[in-house]
């Protein structure tokens, strides 16, 4: 019962920073090849959680900086990923974080609650040196902003520099702990 308990209270935490955290490696790895990320490239990772994706990104990356606001997780990331040459581990907030001056790409598993201020922090300005970002976001919001038609002004301000596609859906079941929703991968690209 008292490991019930304890499991249900770090259950608990992790919902109150909004972590969902892919449960499966193979998924990871399909994400990171499905973005096509090279070694020529710089892939933020914001909410690197438990380094499912930071591990799979270490291998395609030429660099990675892994970002994660939770200290517990970025220390066990630092033990865990550390001796790579190509991936350095940040703790802190992601919207925190100054933006690299140099072209870069975000792989992220968003906090659900916090999505619109991180497109807001990578998309409101044109001269931001995002290339791509490949962003796991709830399932509404991925159709909200892929639509053809922009239904905010956000929306439409946004579609003037960059392109908006879905990638996959996920189910709520690839994560631990489930969301209450599925999720999708939205892309976010630069236009030419």
């Amino acid at each position: 019962m008292a490991v019930r308990r304890a499991r249900s209270a770090r259950a608990d935490a992790r919902r109150g920073l909004d972590q969902h955290f892919l449960r499966s490696t193979g998924l990871a790895a399909e994400l990171v090849r499905g973005a096509a990320v090279g070694r020529d490239d710089f892939v933020l990772e914001l909410g690197a959680g438990k380094g499912r994706l930071t591990a799979e990104l270490a291998r395609a990356a030429g660099r990675v900086l892994a970002v994660e606001l939770d200290p517990r997780l970025a220390g066990e990331l630092r033990r865990s990923l550390g001796r790579k040459s190509n991936v350095t581990v940040l703790e802190g907030d992601g919207l925190d974080l100054a933006l690299p001056v140099e072209p870069f790409r975000v792989l992220a598993n968003l906090p659900f609650g916090r999505t619109t201020a991180f497109l807001r922090r990578f998309l409101d300005d044109p001269l931001v040196p995002l290339e791509r970002a490949d962003l796991i976001v709830e399932w509404g919001v991925a159709l909200k902003r892929s639509a053809v038609w922009p239904s905010t002004l956000l929306g439409a301000s946004w579609g003037a520099w960059w392109t908006f596609r879905i990638d996959r859906r996920l189910a709520a079941a690839c994560f631990e702990p489930a969301p209450s929703v599925d999720a999708a991968v939205l892309v976010v690209a630069r236009r030419e």
